[in-house]
């Protein structure tokens, strides 16, 4: 494996580890803000209240979904990553590629 390969594929590791984290982080904020805004609903709330509430529940519904992709995304790059890195004879058997 040629060394800039190697560079990149441990920028990949990192750069996915890192925002693996923040990723997660995102996502307990994101449900712990929503849920907030559901037990405001279930208070009673106004009407005027009640319209932005339900507004923001919807994005942060649509926030969540997209992060978990991205979580999915990340960690399937960073399983691949880490296994190129690890064992280049392996991944060139299972992909048909020259290491």
């Amino acid at each position: 494996m040629t060394d800039e390969r190697t560079q990149r594929l441990a920028h990949s590791r990192h750069y996915c580890a890192d925002r693996l984290v923040e990723v997660k982080d995102e996502i307990a904020r994101f449900q712990d803000e929503s849920l907030a805004l559901k037990a405001k609903l279930e208070t009673g709330a106004d009407e005027a209240a009640v319209s932005l509430i339900r507004r923001r529940r919807r994005f942060l519904g649509r926030r969540l979904e997209e992060l978990k992709a991205e979580r999915s995304a990340l960690a399937t790059e960073l399983e691949a990553s880490t296994l190129q890195l690890s064992t280049p004879a392996k991944m060139a058997e299972a992909t048909g590629l020259r290491p």
